[in-house]
């Protein structure tokens, strides 16, 4: 998967002065921005999501639930937050099998992405197998720091 940091780099290397990247219209560079700009996201509305089988209610995002630390775990869904501007992660840990929530935020300032670490998670597939990083933040309160891709649980 290409790094979304990765590519704005590239496209403030590549600018002209009137604001326009100039990118030629074929090569990998190119079809790469185009397949980035131009997904969907696997993020779930509330009631879609419940009427697909999902349940929320089964996770836990307490702070005496949430293990914090690095682990492998499998994305079960994803929903956006009523409250936030936020995207709630479901999780199910490998091994424990425990199902938790993790929220990854909007950052400022970064045009819109919710990134935990260098990925994007808004358009992660469900089922995907990712390496997180949790931390607890002033509060105590578990947060997710980074979550890496590292397979789909498919022949995993």
């Amino acid at each position: 998967m290409i790094c979304v940091k990765a590519v704005k780099r590239l496209l403030h290397q590549l600018i002209i002065p009137y604001g326009m990247y100039r990118i030629p219209y074929s090569g990998f560079l190119y079809k790469q921005i185009q397949k980035v700009m131009n997904r969907e996201t696997t993020v779930m509305e509330f009631f879609p999501a419940l009427e697909a089988g999902y349940e929320p209610k089964n996770y836990s995002y307490y702070k005496e639930d949430v293990p914090l630390g690095s682990y492998k775990a499998k994305l079960d869904f994803m929903l956006w937050s009523k409250t936030y501007m936020a995207v709630n992660c479901f999780f199910t840990i490998k091994g424990s099998l425990k199902k938790i929530s993790l929220s990854v935020y909007k950052k400022p300032g970064e045009d819109g992405l919710y990134l935990a670490g260098e990925t994007e998670v808004r358009f992660v597939p469900f089922g995907s197998t990712m390496h997180l990083t949790v931390e607890a933040n002033q509060n105590g309160k578990p947060i997710l720091v980074d979550a890496v891709v590292e397979g789909n649980v498919i022949g995993d």
